[in-house]
């Protein structure tokens, strides 16, 4: 059987990136059935890319030359690698980014990106880690999951759970799914009603039909010439 091989590594300065392709190798070297432990290091090398592959091309030169000491296990391998590209203080930029990190978009997203960052920080209490979790949410979120009052981490993400399938999260009302659109009110509609009854009707002086006096044909003949004169009139005073 075909032994899957893993991802390459392109010497990413991170403990956790570091950390899941040394595993990987280890698995890998293992289910090859590798014994001899510089194969073991010939084939790891075949997996650097990158900046790592350029810092392994540089020790190769440096054994060559005599100012650096060989590498012929894969354990002394592995400690080169950490050595070189695991960050100084890597517990320091895993609690930098869980301090800063803040739910901008919805739960679920935090939620994951929350995780990923405390598995940098194994030693961390668990109180400390709730706590965190917590200041980060959205205030409404935020108090939802305080007033649970839970002690572990995996409880906090069971509440969240509960949120998403129960609260509306595109807006900060939190609406819940099953509560049905409120139907627009009909104030306007009602109060347009009562404007258009409490105005007069439309109604000619002259027969009483639903128009205007002007537009009238049963208007007699003397109002049409005064109409005429005043008109004339306005023309004259301009």
């Amino acid at each position: 059987m075909k032994v899957k091989e893993p991802e390459s590594y392109d010497g990413t300065r991170s403990a956790k990136t570091l950390g899941n392709f040394l595993w990987d190798m280890e698995q890998y070297l293992e289910r090859l059935g590798l014994s001899d432990e510089e194969t073991k290091v010939k084939v790891v090398a075949q997996f650097l890319t990158k900046d790592a592959k350029m810092w392994w091309k540089r020790r190769m030169d440096q054994i060559a030359n005599g100012s650096a000491g060989d590498i012929t296990l894969w354990d002394e391998m592995k400690k080169a690698l950490q050595t070189h590209f695991s960050p100084q203080d890597e517990t320091w930029e895993a609690r930098m980014k869980i301090k800063f990190i803040k739910q901008i978009g919805n739960l679920q997203t935090y939620q994951r990106e929350f995780s990923s960052a405390v598995l940098e920080l194994p030693d961390m209490a668990e109180r400390d880690k709730v706590f965190n979790f917590i200041i980060g949410l959205k205030p409404w979120a935020c108090n939802e999951v305080k007033r649970k009052k839970v002690k572990k981490l995996e409880e906090d993400f069971a509440v969240v759970d509960k949120l998403v399938e129960h609260y509306d999260e595109t807006s900060d009302d939190r609406k819940k799914k099953s509560d049905k659109p409120k139907e627009k009110k009909k104030d306007d509609a009602s109060k347009s009603d009562d404007k258009s009854k409490t105005k007069k009707a439309l109604k000619c002086w002259i027969c009483a039909e639903p128009h205007m006096v002007k537009n009238c044909p049963s208007k007699p003949k003397w109002l049409l010439l005064h109409n005429i004169m005043r008109r004339m009139k306005k023309l004259l005073c301009r």
